[in-house]
């Protein structure tokens, strides 16, 4: 069945941009105006799907003579060359049979780090992490024989996870490239798909510097509105700094756990968590890894290496 709806589309300098003003200004976007069209059809669909899953009440169409694209653009503070009003349809349920679960239709994935194929991929969410990874489709595996050590598989925020944890959940299930299983176990041993921008790190990587580079990162784009942030991001990236250099102490490690725990959730925005999560996580999964860097001064010309990042865990039954 065919839901319709109006969609005021906006010629902006470089690409086009998409408003759905009946879902609250749900807004996509497209370098063409094909390609703007095809996000269009598919924020729409994943909408109006959520909203069925949720139980949510689902917004009666508005009529296309309704639809003012200068006051939209007006309310939304932004500028545009050209604008026009369309109607958008989506077969919801023809929708839904592309994916699993939540994970309907299809996701963009920005592949880079340590692999042969870096670059944007397509997919559909029922492949393998495993899959993703080493399959020609895709990444096309690891260069030079390495191993993969570790990955950030959503963005630079969200949790990175070692090796044993990437391919397979703490049960020993496969780990899938969508939503529900990639966060499968809670950021105790899972992560999240995020906004599918995926960094695979082999072996060499040094997971200590790699955070180091996230937290200087965060501290750079904080507002500085809130304390919590203005001042804990850069007191994580001095004691990451301080520790990769070969100069930390044993305290630094939980005087970092503890920075990160009194950001997260104390902030107006997210970008409080965005900072604290990569921590959290590096610490939780990599901990002996900071701990090497402090008893060790060669850390300066060798990294820690796979270490047992690789090795299989004992399988966890789910209660």
């Amino acid at each position: 069945m065919l839901s319709i709806y109006p969609a005021c589309f906006f010629k902006e300098e470089n690409h086009y941009s998409v408003i759905f003003p009946d879902f609250n200004y749900l807004s996509t976007c497209g370098d063409s105006l094909q390609d703007a069209m095809e996000m269009a059809v598919d924020c729409l669909a994943g909408a109006l799907f959520s909203a069925k899953l949720d139980n949510e009440d689902i917004p009666i169409p508005s009529k296309l003579e309704e639809m003012d694209p200068t006051q939209i653009a007006s309310e939304l503070e932004f500028e545009f060359k050209q604008s026009f009003v369309t109607l958008v349809s989506v077969d919801v349920e023809e929708y839904a049979k592309i994916g699993v679960g939540r994970s309907t239709g299809t996701k963009l994935i920005s592949a880079c780090g340590n692999i042969n194929k870096p670059g944007v991929y397509e997919i559909d969410m029922t492949i393998t992490v495993e899959e993703f990874i080493y399959s020609d489709e895709y990444c096309g595996g690891i260069p030079n024989g390495k191993k993969l050590k570790a990955c950030i598989p959503g963005g630079s925020s969200v949790p990175i996870v070692p090796a044993n944890l990437l391919l397979k959940t703490a049960s020993g299930e496969p780990r899938y490239m969508n939503y529900e299983s990639l966060s499968d176990g809670g950021f105790a041993t899972g992560t999240m798909m995020g906004s599918g921008g995926f960094i695979v790190l082999d072996e060499d990587q040094c997971v200590v510097k790699h955070t180091m580079t996230l937290a200087h990162f965060y501290n750079h784009e904080s507002c500085g509105q809130c304390t919590p942030c203005r001042e804990g991001t850069g007191w994580m990236y001095k004691i990451l700094k301080k520790i990769e250099s070969g100069q930390g102490e044993m305290k630094d490690i939980d005087l970092l756990w503890d920075i990160q725990r009194k950001i997260e959730g104390n902030t107006i925005c997210p970008l409080g968590d965005a900072a604290a999560w990569p921590v959290a996580a590096a610490i939780r999964h990599f901990r002996d890894e900071f701990e090497w860097h402090i008893n060790n001064p060669e850390c300066l010309t060798r990294n820690y290496g796979i270490a047992h990042y690789a090795d299989p865990l004992p399988v966890v039954e789910k209660q």
